[in-house]
């Protein structure tokens, strides 16, 4: 493992949930990736969906099997159901693909210039060095 993907790994381990937020939206909006990780603030709700006839906006929630309108978050899962749930869960589901996040950063598919914390873009602006063993 390098040095900067150790760093990464830590930067990971010790961020806050907004800031796992932060580091999807900023990837999902240069490539579309992580959609399914992608929460929106319930307060959102109302905007989110504006335009959206009412009825159809019941018939996106039915099909939900994890959506609760009093819950901190929404988003939708990777089959693009509507689901909901407080920062435990949004926290829960972004580490869980950890590896998948972590990979997508040390590719250099997206630009260190998309990234939004100034302390995970210095560590993927650092050279890439090997650990010593």
């Amino acid at each position: 493992m390098t040095t900067k993907e150790n760093r990464i790994n830590e930067w990971f381990d010790n961020a806050h949930t907004w800031e796992l937020m932060g580091l999807i939206q900023d990837i999902h909006s240069w490539n579309g990736a992580f959609e399914y990780l992608s929460w929106e603030d319930m307060a959102s709700f109302d905007d989110y969906f504006s335009g959206v006839s009412p009825l159809k906006i019941a018939e996106i929630i039915s099909y939900s099997k994890n959506f609760n309108a009093f819950d901190d978050y929404f988003g939708f899962d990777s089959l693009g159901n509507l689901e909901s749930g407080d920062e435990s869960d949004v926290n829960n589901c972004i580490r869980d693909n950890k590896e998948e996040i972590i990979d997508t950063l040390l590719s250099g598919d997206i630009p260190t210039s998309q990234i939004g914390d100034i302390w995970l873009r210095d560590i993927l602006e650092e050279d890439d060095e090997d650990e010593e063993e």
